[in-house]
């Protein structure tokens, strides 16, 4: 039986595609959480500095990130910020790791300069995976769908919410 056209583009994207998918999606409820508190008061501590900023939000999308991930892919491994500053191991192995800022720019949030980012990282044996191309345009979105990567470090998805 010859695979469907859907099924032919998913083999064509990889193995982890639905991994992509999944990280596409919450990049962009996370958006959405954040671009709504970018107005509201915040309750913001400092971590490791008087700049090491985090917020409620940080925690909420980082929660909601990890436990959205973790249901569609219980046997997954996470790195998260604010988990890590916590005290959570932050250790990456050879297992699929997902490795998440929930608001990369905090200091901006709080100060509510729209200049932030969800960002998400996937690794797999201690590589990190880069997604080849966009998930396309997603029309009457307030966002701004960035991939980029930082070679050969960290590659990341990154959602930021426009004004």
């Amino acid at each position: 039986m010859k695979p469907s056209g859907e099924d032919q583009a998913a083999l064509a994207a990889g193995p982890w595609e639905e991994c992509f998918q999944a990280a596409v999606q919450l990049a962009l409820r996370a958006g959405q959480i954040i671009r709504k508190a970018l107005t509201e008061e915040k309750r913001v501590s400092t971590k490791t500095s008087a700049a090491d900023l985090v917020t409620e939000t940080d925690h909420l999308v980082e929660d909601l990130i990890i436990s959205e991930l973790r249901e569609r892919f219980p046997s997954h491994r996470f790195i998260a910020e604010e988990a890590a500053a916590s005290g959570a191991k932050c250790v990456l192995t050879h297992s699929p790791t997902w490795i998440i800022d929930p608001i990369d720019g905090t200091c901006n949030f709080v100060h509510r300069f729209p200049t932030v980012a969800v960002s998400i990282g996937f690794a797999v044996r201690q590589e990190v995976r880069v997604w080849p191309r966009s998930p396309g345009p997603l029309p009457g979105l307030p966002l701004a769908i960035l991939p980029f990567w930082l070679q050969p470090l960290c590659a990341w998805f990154a959602v930021c919410p426009v004004p």
